[in-house]
């Protein structure tokens, strides 16, 4: 059994503190506002596949809460890394797990938490949290959670991930792996905010799906050109091996499923303000000016006055 402090109460932070809870692990996680107070009255409440579980977790308003935290795991959105990172590089925990994707965040976060005890990992799970304050939850087939295998605590990160039950990625170049997932959901949320009726509309349209195909295809060729592998190998297979009118009919496929309607898409639009545009404008300055497709699909949804 491990000590967990989760920071963070959204759908990822909730739903792995839940599961990690569940799997026998002393588990506190921080919220702060409306949403501490819907944990305070109800805890939290994990929908998935049609059961309902009710793990029992601690709610803690700040982090120095958790005390004698052993592994502190950190669950905001990029574009609140920053406020919590401080909070993170002070606590005595050994191991801090960052979930987020740090976009151009990544070096100042392992400078001040320090590098010896900071493992970046992604999440496998997709989901939305309902008015009520529960969490619908699913498993992404195609992306276990992944832990980069290369970092000093990364293998006992991944032991601790696999008592979840969820399936667990050692991913022994991560750095690349983050920088491809950037420039891939820049890639799928841009197109889900730009074409009319969204995902739903890309799943319709052969047409549209090959331009999104031909975009994301081109900035991971920029990528390779930029000396950053593409991983998961899969996703090169699937924007630039195989032919564009397969990869066209796949991606239609999954713009009006799973993996883009619930995992991704729910994300994008409620973060269209916030988070994604830093995504889209990381990813513009990813590729440079080598993907001039790719730009032309994910410039209107850049911060502001962003210049690649």
């Amino acid at each position: 059994m491990s000590t967990i402090a989760v920071v963070g109460a959204g759908v990822i932070g909730q739903t792995y503190a839940g599961l990690l809870a569940d799997a026998g692990h002393d588990v506190s996680i921080v919220a702060r506002g409306r949403r501490a107070d819907q944990l305070r009255m109800s805890g939290i409440v994990l929908h998935r596949d049609g059961s309902t579980t009710r793990p029992r977790c601690r709610v803690v308003d700040t982090l120095a809460e958790a005390r004698n935290a052993e592994v502190v795991m950190v669950a905001v959105r990029g574009e609140q890394l920053p406020s919590v990172q401080a909070e993170a590089a002070a606590s005595l925990a050994p191991i801090v797990v960052c979930m987020s994707n740090p976009l151009g965040q990544r070096e100042a976060f392992e400078q001040d938490v320090g590098a010896e005890r900071t493992v970046f990992t992604f999440s496998g799970i997709g989901g939305l949290i309902a008015d009520d304050g529960s969490v619908h939850y699913h498993s992404v087939r195609q992306q276990p959670t992944v832990v980069d295998a290369a970092a000093s605590a990364g293998a006992a990160v991944a032991e601790l991930m696999g008592t979840t039950a969820l399936a667990v990625h050692r991913e022994h170049q991560m750095a690349s792996w983050l920088d491809t997932h950037s420039v891939f959901i820049a890639g799928i949320g841009a197109a889900v905010l730009t074409t009319e009726n969204g995902a739903p509309g890309v799943s319709r349209s052969r047409e549209r799906a090959r331009q999104i195909v031909g975009a994301i295809s081109e900035a991971f060729d920029a990528l390779q050109g930029h000396g950053v592998p593409i991983r998961p190998a899969a996703l090169r297979t699937i924007f630039g091996r195989v032919p564009t009118w397969f990869a066209a009919r796949y991606w239609q496929r999954q713009f009006g499923g799973p993996l883009v309607q619930v995992s991704i898409a729910p994300h994008v639009l409620a973060t269209r303000f916030t988070e994604f545009p830093q995504v889209a404008a990381h990813a513009l300055s990813l590729v440079g000016r080598d993907a001039p497709r790719f730009r032309s699909l994910v410039m209107p949804c850049a911060s502001p006055g962003h210049e690649a």
